[in-house]
């Protein structure tokens, strides 16, 4: 997504039990609150399809 045009960043996680992905997304939100905009986020259960998926949805 343009944030310039929506004021929202979207990011695809592939799994959510993962401490890495968590820690990622909340120095994304935190960093996106600071600048005004805010996150979508979408699960893609590290599948392929569902990410590519998310992606067009996300466009």
């Amino acid at each position: 997504m343009n944030p310039k045009s929506t004021g929202i960043i979207g990011v695809i996680i592939p799994h959510l039990n993962d401490l890495f992905f968590t820690k990622l997304m909340e120095t994304v939100a935190i960093a996106a609150m600071e600048a005004g905009l805010s996150v979508l986020t979408q699960y893609a259960q590290s599948d392929a399809a569902i990410n590519v998926t998310s992606l067009r949805r996300l466009d």
